[in-house]
């Protein structure tokens, strides 16, 4: 296992998102000096990080994003903002902007409304133009439910099924429906996508075991990711070994759960476990570094969240071992609780 790889993920405007990866092959982090427009935040792999502001700056503003350490990109349509992602893009990779593509991975996702066989290259390149890109690294279907191409057009997430308001100027309304699309014909048209050169690899994100048996029964080309939701309270213990004992990279989300502000009302709150707050004390760590380490000790990729200067950086700092005691601990907190766990979407009904 190689190295650490920062990653960028943009999303929307109050909300900061990085990722470290633990790539086979060992990367050195390079920087990029660029403007970016509001909603995207990149972070530093050294000592300081540029924090998108929430208010509409002028319009000239770029904001000062400069020298950002970071080797890969993870993208998705849903998350509405690859446009602007392209536009730094379009001068790095660009003529005179001095970087090679070939030294970085970008991923995007494939959108639930474009599952259909005959969406998902249009989709696809749709994201490649917005990305100013010719081609992607990977492409991953975001999740393993479909919606009518019409249920979302990427301006509001729906969060239950039915008609819901977009926060478009006209205020129109959309009908977010179900869509019975079988998993083999969405990922016969994601193949087509490598065999066009269009993404060198395909992948998936929070699929189950059983999701993934099913897909390793008709798959050409194989997935080489899963990303899942992990974190002590939940281990996702199954879905890992499953994907360890089929060579498919684990990257996971929500490391660090929900803090007060944000969780709903009931939720726990991971970082102020007695379990977590104990061992962080022992090893002169943060609740976070400890989170975050337990997937990473795992071989896994994770992306903390953060708003906060200090924060982010000592996320940075993971360079050290929790002992197998640690881990056991950590592994008995196992509660099977998602912060990420839609309306839309049961877990339980696709295991």
């Amino acid at each position: 296992m190689g190295g650490f790889v920062p990653v960028l993920f943009g999303v929307r405007p109050n909300v900061c998102l990085f990722r470290l990866i633990p790539f086979r092959l060992s990367h050195q982090a390079h920087s990029l000096e660029t403007g970016l427009q509001p909603r995207l935040s990149l972070f530093r792999t050294t000592t300081e990080t540029s924090v998108c502001d929430t208010n509409k700056p002028p319009p000239n503003e770029r904001l000062p994003c400069s020298q950002v350490g970071y080797k890969h990109f993870d993208c998705a349509s849903f998350y509405d903002n690859e446009a602007e992602i392209g536009k730094v893009f379009g001068k790095a990779f660009g003529s005179g902007g001095g970087y090679d593509r070939s030294e970085y991975h970008i991923v995007s996702k494939l959108p639930q409304g474009s599952h259909l066989g005959e969406d998902v290259r249009p989709r696809l390149e749709k994201t490649l133009r917005d990305l100013q890109l010719d081609y992607l690294d990977n492409y991953l279907i975001h999740w393993p439910a479909a919606w009518t191409p019409d249920s979302y057009a990427g301006e509001t997430v729906p969060v239950s099924k039915g008609t819901h308001k977009s926060n478009r100027d006209d205020g129109v309304e959309f009908e977010f429906t179900p869509l019975d699309v079988p998993h083999e014909e969405t990922w016969r048209a994601m193949e087509a996508c490598v065999d066009a050169g269009l993404t060198r690899h395909i992948g998936v994100s929070n699929w189950s075991v059983s999701q993934l048996k099913e897909m390793l029964s008709f798959a050409r080309i194989k997935p080489s990711v899963n990303e899942i939701e992990l974190h002590p309270y939940q281990t996702q213990r199954e879905v890992t070994a499953f994907c360890d004992a089929n060579d498919i990279q684990v990257t996971t989300y929500s490391n660090l759960g929900r803090g007060p502000q944000l969780k709903p009302e009931g939720d726990p709150v991971l970082l102020e476990d007695p379990v977590i707050l104990s061992i962080a004390q022992e090893l002169d760590k943060t609740p976070a570094q400890i989170a975050l380490r337990f997937a990473i000790q795992q071989g896994f990729g994770i992306f903390p969240k953060s708003m906060n200067r200090g924060r982010m950086t000592s996320n940075l700092q993971l360079n050290f071992e929790l002992k197998d005691e640690h881990m056991e601990q950590l592994l008995a907190l196992n509660r099977n609780v998602r912060f990420v766990n839609p309306d839309w979407y049961s877990f339980e009904d696709n295991l």
